[in-house]
């Protein structure tokens, strides 16, 4: 296998007119080559073009104003290409073609993933929070007791604190979901007025963002929760405080372990549960804090929050102009279809196992994406090291295509006059000849 730059072909690389397939024109922002067929084969060079030396080398000399650079036109036609003899670039390119079409082929088929897990996660937690996950389980167990129940001790803990709601309560029912919606034995609708935990504030949006400025953070102190936590699901995440002062004039948005913190303008409903190591703190305008009856499962009620029935409802009752903006009116409107506490960690747990599954399948298709993306580059080289196919010694040699391509290059220089050729003449023959 020989070396050989494109500018030692003749007539081989430059600015022509028409586009190899004969549609169009090449306007100054290509190079468009047309290799002559004898000395180099097309599909050869093009996946010379392709690869990773040759894009990453390109890259670093490209030249112009940023955002118009390009890649000097001497740098295509002073690159050296491995060049073997004219069969064995068929036999190159022909193996590419195999093998890249498979390539592609799994590529496809990779990308269908991530649609079919998240659908996968969706529909469980569809039949998580409708009963039919666990509706085998109810009847082993015989379960006799009520959701009902649950939401009665809620109601009196609610009284004996003497915890009321401003304007009244908001009861929804099964009418505000869709139809085919039925609730499951022992189950209850409630909303989240009726699961709050006994205790002021209970359910409480940010503070207006006029009260909650840059200027009043500190380096340390008090944790200012906002979406950057939730949507990252990180507690941690972040480094805004607020100092003492501030801390207890926004008391009522103050926030503690178990606290379910939602998302409202932009990513809306995204949902995170304050660990029992979570740091004391508020939430800022862009969330909604939800403080639960002590009972009731948070990662239950965080799986119900993200699931159809609850994105259905916020979808149709979110509003804005530019971005969808939920709120605390909105959230106390949704209906909860909730369960026993017993169903709902027997849920849970069997929602996590689903989801172990379905993150072992994500890494696997992580892992496959991830070496499928390096097959390209990786057969390419290994093509131009000519390590792709097998030499046939009945193959002209490199070294003889080499001589010919010289050849054809010093014919090319000079006409019978034994003048170089004129482009500008050429050019205007080739376009009276084609009228």
């Amino acid at each position: 296998m020989g070396m050989f730059c494109l500018q030692e072909l003749p007539q081989v690389f430059g600015l022509v007119e028409g586009l190899p397939n004969g549609i169009g024109a090449g306007s100054t922002e290509y190079f468009v080559c047309r290799p002559i067929k004898e000395l180099l084969h097309p599909k050869y060079l093009l996946a010379f073009f392709k690869t990773t030396k040759f894009l990453k080398d390109g890259a670093n000399v490209m030249q112009g104003a940023v955002g118009q650079q390009r890649v000097p036109k001497q740098y295509v036609l002073e690159h050296e290409i491995p060049l073997p003899p004219l069969p064995e670039q068929k036999r190159i390119a022909d193996k590419l073609d195999a093998l890249l079409a498979r390539a592609d082929s799994c590529e496809r088929h990779l990308e269908r993933v991530p649609q079919i897990l998240k659908r996968f996660r969706q529909s469980v937690l569809a039949a998580a929070t409708s009963g039919r996950l666990t509706e085998e389980w109810r009847e082993e167990k015989g379960v006799k007791n009520s959701a009902n129940d649950l939401l009665q001790v809620i109601a009196n803990a609610q009284n004996e604190a003497s915890i009321k709601v401003r304007g009244g309560a908001i009861e929804p029912s099964l009418g505000d979901l869709p139809d085919e919606v039925e609730l499951s034995q022992g189950w209850a609708v409630a909303g989240f007025d009726f699961l709050a935990s006994p205790e002021p504030n209970a359910l409480k949006a940010g503070p207006f963002g006029s009260t909650l400025k840059k200027n009043m953070y500190v380096p340390d102190g008090y944790k200012i929760y906002g979406q950057e936590q939730v949507i990252a699901g990180d507690e941690n995440f972040g480094d805004y405080y607020i100092d003492e002062t501030k801390y207890q004039e926004l008391i009522t948005c103050a926030v503690k372990p178990g606290d379910i913190l939602i998302s409202l303008v932009g990513t809306i409903g995204k949902v995170l549960v304050l660990s029992d190591n979570s740091k004391p703190g508020i939430i800022n305008p862009r969330l909604v804090k939800l403080s639960l009856y002590k009972s009731i499962n948070r990662k239950y009620i965080s799986l119900y929050l993200q699931s159809p029935l609850a994105r259905h409802f916020f979808e149709s009752k979110s509003h804005g102009g530019t971005m969808d903006i939920l709120n605390l009116g909105i959230l106390r409107e949704l209906p909860v279809l909730i369960p026993t506490i017993e169903e709902q960690t027997e849920i849970v747990r069997r929602v996590e196992k689903l989801f172990v599954y379905a993150e072992r399948l994500e890494a696997r298709y992580l892992s496959a994406s991830e070496r499928v993306g390096r097959f390209t580059p990786s057969l390419l080289a290994k093509a131009f090291r000519g390590e792709l196919v097998g030499q046939d010694p009945n193959d002209e040699s490199a070294s003889i295509l080499l001589e010919r391509i010289r050849e054809a290059r010093e014919a090319g220089k000079t006409n019978a006059t034994g003048k170089k050729p004129s482009r500008k003449k050429d050019r205007t023959a080739k376009a009276q000849s084609q009228r």
